[in-house]
């Protein structure tokens, strides 16, 4: 038997991998945006830190708006430099390091970005360093840590929806 197009099982795969598809095309720029907002908001925290105060919670979460486009522009140059053949992204990425402090210290976007060139330019070894120490933490977290911790809570939420007591390991 040849199957048609009225077919519901040989419809149902294109559709849910376009509805897939649609829903991943959408939530990547929610979770880009979403980014950049945390993470806006925790470089104003560091500034205030910095100057000896205590930021609230709202500080930080959501950063001024040049510290919010000079991170938009930033990673559209690491992006854009990526794309081209992997090697400007990396350079970008390097040169861009200090971009997003300086404007957090009140640097307009093309101030930053110019005083971040400068930074690395004149400190490239602990610029370089510092960004490969970053990407090992951040190794560390997504494929150790995390996975670790998703195992004890779905554990626990498993336990929780099967209606048993968990018990404490404190308590042997």
């Amino acid at each position: 038997m040849s199957t048609t197009t009225s077919d519901p099982e040989s419809i149902a795969s294109p559709v849910g991998m376009l509805l897939g598809l649609g829903a991943y095309v959408l939530l990547i720029p929610l979770v880009v945006i979403v980014g950049n907002l945390w993470s806006s908001g925790a470089h104003r925290a560091a500034a205030i830190i910095r100057d000896g105060g205590r930021p609230t919670i709202g500080q930080g979460f959501v950063g001024s708006g040049r510290v919010v486009a000079t991170s938009l522009v930033c990673q559209v140059i690491i992006v854009v430099g990526t794309m081209l053949c992997y090697a400007p992204g990396i350079i970008a990425s390097v040169v861009l390091a200090f971009a997003i402090p300086a404007a957090a210290a009140g640097a307009s976007v093309g101030e930053a970005m110019r005083r971040s060139y400068e930074l690395a330019r004149d400190n490239l070894a602990l610029t370089i360093v510092a960004m490969l120490l970053l990407g090992v933490a951040m190794l560390v977290v997504t494929y150790v840590l995390l996975p670790a911790l998703s195992a004890l809570l779905m554990t626990a939420v498993y336990e929780r929806a099967s209606r048993r007591e968990l018990r404490d390991p404190a308590q042997g």
